[in-house]
This record gives structure tokens, C-alpha cells and sequence, in this order.
């Protein structure tokens, strides 16, 4: 460009010259706005792309991961571990007479029960390595990773004391909350998910039995 204005300009064609740039002035605004269409259509793209992951991954009710996470990302996230020699623990939990809440109170209740376990586990468990998914209904699953076995047995202990202090409030009521919970720390050996979350699921049959609200949990040896 600056070529020709320069060859324009030694010929003495200065209404070429004014026409050149007047048509390269008009070009670049048009380049600028085809440029920036281009950068909203990338952004949008990328919104919506963030929102389809979101619902692919996400529940909509409580906000925490989806059972999608359980079918396709967390033997990775396993595997991970294994590689570190960190201890995983996989613990299932749900919620003690749910039923009886949605029949008495409402499914809305029921809802309004299920949103204050998962926001609760999201604030008590947000500097830890521990992935929350709702797994159906009121049954959720915890994930923990850490290096230290120990650890890890007592985050879990605390992690279902302190949702026995729950409390739905409404109108003017105290729901409290009553969970059973069913977990399982492997050995630094065995990070297959089926075996150890069937263990779990077990325990948490056997806390059941033992009268509801408890915490049972088994080390792999």
C-alpha cells in the first residue's frame, strides 16, 4: 500500500492518491467489522459450547457432576492417583427416609432437601481433592484423593458429621437431616472403581442396618 501511494505520488496523482486511500480506508473499517462479527460469533460458540458441557457434565438441580463423570472420566481420575501412590476412598451416602420427605412434604421439598446436601458438600469440601456427584435420586458419591490414608479416614468422619448438623429451615420449621453413609479407602493397590465402589455400597447397607445416621467405613488390606 505504501508503495503505491509513494508512485501515486511521485506521477503528481493526487485524486488517484485520495481515491487509493479513500478505498483502503473503507476496506480496513470493513475488514474491522468483519473481524470483530467473527470475534462475537467465537465467543458465542464458545458460550454455548460451555453451556451444552455443562449440562452434559453438571446436574441441573444441585449443580454437582453427573453419573457422565462416573461412566467416562473417573477411572482417569483414578488412575491419576495411582500413578502419584495417593489413597482414594469412595464413599456413597443418601439420604435417610427420603421417600417419607417427598410424601409428606412434596417432591419441591424433596428438591429443596437435595440442594442443601449438594451445596453443603460443595462449601464443606472446596479445598480438598474430592470430586461430588449425584449419582440418582437422594444417593451421592464422594471421590477423595489424598496422600495420606489417615487423612482421608478422618475427612470422611467429619465430612458426615457435619451433615448431621444440617438443617432444612421452612416456614418457620427445622427439617434436620439424617444420612447413612458407606465408604471405602483402597490400599494403594486396587484403583479399579467397580471393586471399590461395591464395597461401599455394601457399607453403606450395613450403616443402614445399624439404625441409620452412621458411617460405616473398610480399608482394603
Amino acid at each position: 500500500m505504501r508503495l503505491l501511494l509513494n508512485v501515486l505520488y511521485q506521477l503528481d496523482w493526487r485524486d488517484e492518491i485520495f481515491d487509493v486511500q479513500r478505498e483502503y480506508i473503507d476496506l480496513s473499517e470493513k475488514m474491522s467489522v468483519a473481524n470483530l462479527l467473527q470475534q462475537v460469533m467465537n465467543l458465542e460458540f464458545k458460550r454455548q459450547k460451555e453451556k451444552l458441557e455443562k449440562k452434559a457434565h453438571y446436574d441441573p438441580l444441585t449443580g454437582v457432576l453427573n453419573r457422565h463423570f462416573l461412566d467416562y472420566e473417573l477411572q482417569e481420575w483414578l488412575n491419576a492417583a495411582e500413578i502419584t501412590q495417593s489413597y482414594v476412598c469412595i464413599t456413597v451416602l443418601d439420604v435417610d427416609y427420603f421417600k417419607l420427605f417427598n410424601d409428606t412434604h412434596g417432591h419441591l421439598f424433596g428438591d429443596m432437601i437435595l440442594q442443601l446436601l449438594a451445596n453443603s458438600l460443595q462449601d464443606f469440601l472446596q479445598d480438598e481433592d474430592v470430586k461430588i456427584i449425584r449419582y440418582g435420586g437422594d444417593e451421592f458419591i464422594l471421590c477423595f484423593r489424598h496422600s495420606q490414608k489417615d487423612y482421608i479416614k478422618t475427612l470422611v468422619h467429619n465430612t458426615h458429621a457435619y451433615l448431621l448438623s444440617l438443617k432444612l429451615e421452612q416456614e418457620q420449621q427445622s427439617y434436620p437431616l439424617r444420612v447413612s453413609m458407606g465408604a471405602c479407602v483402597n490400599n494403594q493397590k486396587n484403583y479399579q472403581y467397580k471393586e471399590l465402589f461395591e464395597q461401599a455400597d455394601s457399607c453403606l447397607y450395613q450403616a443402614k442396618a445399624n439404625g441409620r445416621a452412621s458411617c460405616v467405613l473398610y480399608e482394603l488390606s
